[in-house]
Order: C-alpha cells, then structure tokens, then sequence
C-alpha cells in the first residue's frame, strides 16, 4: 500500500495557501529536488552537525565575554543562509558577546543563526545565488570585534587555539538536526503570491513613508520585509510594505543600497515630489 504524499495532497495544499499557513520545511520529503540542495555531495566525516538556535535565552555571556550555551559550553555562532551577490564576501563567525551579537539579541533575531559544533574553520553555509540554494563547505574568518572582546593578542586565530585557550566540554545534547536536514530560512513556495497580496492589502503603499508604488513602472519598488528576518514566517504580524529605500535601512538590509536599483528608486520618488 502506497501512502499519500500530504504535501502533493491537494485539499490540504490549497487550505494552506489560503491561511498563507507554509508548511515546515523539515517535513519535506522532496527537498533535495525542490530547492536544488546537493544534500549528499559531502563524506560523513566532513559532515558538521549544528543546533538551530530559536532564541537567544540558552545563550549566556560569560565573564571572559566568550559566548556559552547552556551556561557551561562554549560554542560559536554564525549565519548559514547567504545570498550570493557582485563583490560578495561570506559572513564573520562570532566568539564572543560582541556589538554585532549584541544587536541581534536586542532585535530578536536568533533564528538567523546557527551554532558550529567543531573545532575547525570549515562551516556548513548555504550558499543562494538567483533563488537557488546550494549547500558548501567554506572556510570563514572570525568575527574581529569578538577577538578585540576577548583581548585576543595572538598574530593567528584558529578555533583550535581558541578552544585551548578557552576550553568547552563539546554540546552532548544531540543535534535536533543535521547540517543538511536543518530547515532553511528560505521563502516559501507561495512567496510571490503572499507578497502580492500583502501589497493590497496595505494599499500598495509603504508602511514607513506612505509612498504609493501601485503603478505598473513602480511596482517593483515596493517589498514585503519579513521583520524578524525569518523568510518562512509569513504570519500577517511579521509582514511589512516597504518602498525599496525604506528597506534598505533596516538592519542587515544595507547591501541594498549599492545596488543600481537603489538610484533608480530614488530617481522615481524624486519625480513623485
């Protein structure tokens, strides 16, 4: 007996989509083919288990300003989805309680991160270029404001000389995912439709600077952010219009501003005025 694949089940596809309810991406059996992931392309030695962090109330600053998970690991954290872009450099990985951590803790924003549960400088990142995710292996450098927290005077920063130096029992707690079976922070599949009706239903205007971008020659102005950084938490709370300026100033956003569209928009909204 073949049993029903409820993610191809069209009753329940088509309730989701009218919740705009997205199903969890751990559950998908068809992950590898839908998002293009080479999910197996890495030996199983060189697989690197991580925990996906839901907040930041298990991680604690210690009096060294090293980050502890638990209250008695010391762990290191970093961004896995990376969006791939011109002049593209990958994301810092954090030691310590520094600024940039900080912020982060301040705006809620754990679920950005993961925490890398070796030794070595070889992190899981999932690279996107042109939507498509693609899972590599790639040698990140630490985070110098974590270093210059933790008075690192040292000419060489390895995690090996860090852990020497600052010893952790590693996470015995296992991982609740692998690196290749963790849920993306990616959009759902019904994205372009649930950003569409966002924008009517706020009018098509930018819920920072009331600009009106509903025209068809100004229409791809104007985004739907996701405010928690989360791009599959597309609850109704966690949506907001924005005019691409007013986007590219929220945090993590700033990339955006050297991008050619950013003068164009500015061009635009300088004629509206």
């Amino acid at each position: 007996m073949k049993l029903i694949n409820f993610l191809e089940f069209e009753p329940l596809v088509k309730n989701c989509h009218n919740m705009k309810a997205v199903i969890g991406e751990k559950f998908k059996s068809d992950l590898e083919n839908k998002f293009s992931l080479n999910l197996n392309f890495l030996n199983k030695d060189s697989i690197d288990n991580l925990i996906i962090l839901k907040n930041f109330d298990n991680i604690f600053k210690n009096d060294d300003n090293t980050l502890l998970f638990g209250k008695n690991k010391r762990v290191v954290l970093y961004i896995r989805e990376f969006i791939k872009k011109d002049n593209y450099s990958y994301p810092k990985y954090h030691i310590s309680e520094c600024d940039i951590i900080k912020k982060f803790r301040y705006q809620n924003k754990s679920n950005r991160f993961v925490i890398h549960t070796k030794d070595d400088n070889n992190f899981h990142i999932n690279e996107i270029e042109n939507n498509i995710p693609k899972a590599i292996i790639v040698k990140l450098n630490v985070c110098t404001y974590c270093l210059k927290n933790i008075n690192w005077n040292e000419k060489e920063f390895t995690l090996k000389k860090f852990f020497e130096k600052y010893p952790r029992n590693l996470v015995k707690n296992t991982p609740e995912f692998t690196s290749d079976t963790a849920a993306l922070n990616y959009y759902s599949s019904y994205w372009n439709e649930i950003s569409r009706k966002t924008k009517e239903a706020n009018n098509f205007k930018c819920e920072e600077c009331g600009i009106y971008l509903g025209a068809k020659e100004s229409l791809n102005f104007l985004h739907v952010h996701h405010v928690n950084g989360d791009r599959s938490d597309n609850r109704t709370k966690n949506l907001q219009t924005l005019c691409y300026e007013c986007h590219s100033n929220k945090p993590n956003h700033e990339h955006m501003k050297k991008d050619n569209q950013f003068v164009r928009f500015q061009k635009l909204k300088s004629s509206f005025f």
